[in-house]
């Protein structure tokens, strides 16, 4: 995917890559309604961002849908979640424009919680081919949600570059304000 550089501002003061890159991660939790925690850029081995996947595996089950139901929609969360671990690379690949990549920055980033989400995914054991489409496609759906979402990613960033931690409440205030100026 190449580098779009979409970030309006001076490149001088631009959000630090870290910053984008959680900004990525929050935004999509944030329109795939996946419940937001926290987002931060201090952490010990880079930044984090915090979101409730049980909190929407509870919802689902107590919807009363009945077990076809029920599988499809985790497999939904698993695909959801998925898109959302690539939202932080996606993110820094459309905004960023300065800084180290995050395939060397947070090498590990997302590869450690990627097996249980494609295990979600696909309802079972990990298949190849099937992962490797899995990946493509929900790379794709990042991508897009982020460059619809642009103005949110970028508010986001702002905000952790200067505060560090953002709460659930502030990022959904942050996402909520930044979407409804972009849309006017």
């Amino acid at each position: 995917m190449p580098n779009q550089n979409t970030n309006r501002g001076d490149e001088r003061h631009a959000p630090p890559r870290i910053a984008i890159h959680e900004a990525g991660h929050a935004v999509s939790a944030h329109v795939l309604e996946i419940p937001l925690e926290s987002c931060s850029i201090v952490h010990p081995v880079g930044g984090t961002a915090s979101y409730n996947i049980e909190a929407k595996l509870d919802a689902i089950k107590s919807r009363g849908l009945g077990m076809q139901a029920t599988a499809e929609a985790f497999r939904n969360v698993g695909r959801d979640c998925i898109a959302i671990a690539l939202g932080g690379r996606i993110a820094e690949e459309l905004f960023a424009t300065e800084g180290v990549s995050g395939d060397q920055a947070y090498a590990g980033d997302e590869v450690d919680i990627e097996d249980l989400f494609y295990r979600l995914a696909l309802g079972g054991p990990l298949r190849q081919r099937e992962r490797a489409k899995i990946r493509t496609e929900e790379q794709e759906r990042a991508a897009r949600l982020l460059g619809e979402n642009d103005a949110a990613v970028m508010a986001v960033a702002e905000q952790l570059a200067r505060r560090k931690t953002l709460d659930a409440g502030e990022l959904s205030e942050i996402i909520r304000t930044a979407l409804k100026q972009a849309r006017g």
